[in-house]
């Protein structure tokens, strides 16, 4: 049995806590893409991949600390001091992972419009595309943005052209005095989309902040787990031969 429940162990370390360490070690490297080009689909779908990793394989992670008690059991080693050492920094581990990163992937998923780690963006939930799905179904029209707005425009102007006048009858009133002009327009499709400015602001910012802790929580949970994998080899009484 103890061969058994040391191979049960060692299989979900590997398997369970790997990929924790793998897809958190890689979050905050997407997270600043996300924040340097908020229009980025791809970084946001493997920001909610990754979240979701961690946050699954850490429940998964859950039966390592059994398996390991379990083992420990059938060695008759649960009183030496490297494995409550190693409980120790086991504990300190998870604690890292549940109350410091992913609440930290989940603030910045929500910070971006992911919330709970779905797939999909802002735009997507309310219906709505967003500026850069915009640009994509324009540019694959084989028209820009702006001869869209032009074409617009043109039609609206013809229709208010063919409206008779409320004083004279057949006659047409002024274009400009009906219909606004294309640069009053031109401010409110400038607000749909957030500056160039503003979003290289927020990258420096908060979200700078945020990739820098997630990243320190992440090395320190990698830390920890690596000094519990070196007193599983090395520990009193191993046959490793170290």
């Amino acid at each position: 049995m103890t061969k058994f429940f040391l191979s049960l162990h060692v299989l979900a370390a590997v398997l369970a806590i790997g990929p924790v360490t793998v897809a958190a070690s890689m979050f905050p490297k997407f997270w600043r893409r996300a924040q340097a080009d908020p229009g980025d689909a791809t970084a946001r779908t493997v920001l909610a991949t990754l979240h979701r990793i961690c946050r699954v394989y850490a429940a998964i992670g859950l039966a390592v600390p059994l398996l390991g008690f379990a083992t420990a059991s059938s060695l008759g080693v649960l009183g030496s001091a490297w494995l409550i050492v190693s409980i120790v920094l086991t504990t300190v581990a998870g604690g890292v992972l549940l109350l410091l990163i992913l609440p930290g992937q989940q603030n910045a998923l929500e910070a971006l419009g992911v919330p709970d780690g779905h797939l999909g963006a802002e735009g997507a939930a309310s219906g709505v595309p967003s500026a850069g799905a915009r640009t994509a179904e324009e540019a694959a029209a084989g028209r820009p943005a702006t001869e869209g707005a032009a074409a617009e425009a043109a039609v609206g102007v013809g229709a208010v052209e063919a409206v008779p006048g409320p004083e004279t009858t057949g006659a047409r009133a002024p274009a400009h005095e009906t219909a606004p002009a294309p640069e009053a327009q031109a401010p409110a499709r400038e607000t749909r989309a957030p500056a160039p400015e503003a979003a290289s602001a927020r990258g420096r910012g908060p979200g700078a902040r945020t990739a820098a802790g997630l990243a320190m929580s992440t090395g320190v949970f990698n830390l920890l787990w690596a000094t519990v994998t070196v007193l599983m080899i090395v520990r009193p009484g191993s046959t490793t031969g170290a």
